[in-house]
């Protein structure tokens, strides 16, 4: 009966830390935004909660403009948040991750704001296209 009972905790904890390896959340994640622009969000997840994002997002014509966007995430149960006054104002964007997507949502902050071009907003749904560990494009 002991040893039953010590199999079973043995299961339960091997699951659980299966559950957790699989939960990561690094990869690629795309939002194509249509026919006028791309969006991607790549992010490497470093445990415990600390994600390393990056953006790139492109609006189609006739502007064509452009944003780019790097930094840390706390996500704790699939949210997080990013600040920054870096283009002398407030720029706010929430991240709200599922295992298949991520709603990206700019709550405060104009486009300028944001260091984004003209008319660009880090707001969509990005679908994940892949779990491996991208690479970063440094600028």
């Amino acid at each position: 009966m002991r040893t039953s009972i010590a199999l079973l905790i043995f299961l339960c904890l091997a699951s659980n830390a299966t559950a957790v390896s699989d939960g990561s959340w690094s990869g690629t994640w795309r939002d194509p935004g249509g026919k006028k622009s791309s969006r991607e969000l790549r992010t490497i997840d470093h445990g415990n909660g600390d994600v390393e994002f990056q953006f790139d997002l492109w609006d189609g014509p006739p502007a064509h403009a452009s944003g780019g966007m790097e930094g840390h995430l706390s996500v704790k149960d699939g949210k997080a948040t990013f600040e920054t006054k870096e283009f002398d104002g407030l720029c706010r964007i929430e991240f709200s991750f599922d295992a298949r997507r991520v709603v990206v949502r700019q709550s405060a902050g104009s486009w300028q704001e944001c260091g984004f071009g003209h008319g660009v907003y880090a707001t969509g749904t990005f679908a994940r296209t892949s779990r491996k560990v991208p690479k970063f494009i440094r600028r």
